[in-house]
């Protein structure tokens, strides 16, 4: 498993655990919102 991929596993299970909500799971790992949504839609 290499960074990215541990990054975007980071990035799938705080999601999880909100439920969806990007904005809390931002919170959660200290990223911003665009973060998520860039790290998510580059794959």
């Amino acid at each position: 498993m290499n960074l990215d991929d541990l990054e975007s596993k980071a990035i799938q299970d705080a999601l999880e655990s909100c439920r969806g909500n990007v904005s809390a799971a931002a919170r959660m790992l200290g990223i911003s919102r665009n973060t998520i949504y860039r790290r998510l839609n580059t794959k």
